[in-house]
């Protein structure tokens, strides 16, 4: 069945639905939430990223690193021209930095084979203060560059 969650604040990155239990995780600002597919029941904070830099969205597509999703993997901007990717602990409410890049890094995905290998990419973006756009980074003969 499909529920409706307008309780679930998410608004430009994609939730993650457990397929055993339906439950839907999401995240908005710098949180994580949990939701019930019960009717009536409000979501729940498992996860909340502590730090004094504004922060969109913590994740593309977030993904957790194991079946009891205590640990996702996180791929966000920090302040202006900041990125960053790691891992997120809803148990102790940590978070492992993995990478910092002045560039846009996201759409972020774990290996589920290996939670120590991500799947990211260079994106363009928008300087939120001089609203210049940023683009892949080419070398000279225009070839995009690799991490």
């Amino acid at each position: 069945s499909v529920n409706l969650c307008p309780d679930a604040l998410f608004n430009d990155a994609s939730p993650w639905v457990h397929p055993e239990s339906g439950d839907v995780y999401f995240t908005f600002e710098n949180k994580i939430f949990k939701k019930s597919p019960k009717k009536d029941q409000p979501p729940d904070l498992i996860f909340e990223l502590k730090n004094k830099r504004l922060t969109s969205s913590l994740a593309t597509h977030l993904t957790p690193l194991d079946v009891n999703c205590n640990r996702f993997f996180l791929d966000f901007r920090e302040g202006n021209k900041d990125f960053t990717v790691g891992v997120a602990n809803a148990e102790s409410g940590e978070f492992e930095r993995w990478y910092d890049s002045p560039f846009c890094m996201g759409h972020g995905q774990i290996n589920p084979k290996n939670p120590d290998l991500a799947l990211c990419c260079y994106d363009g973006f928008t300087d939120t203060q001089t609203g210049e756009s940023f683009w892949i980074p080419t070398n000279e003969d225009g070839v995009y560059q690799r991490l």
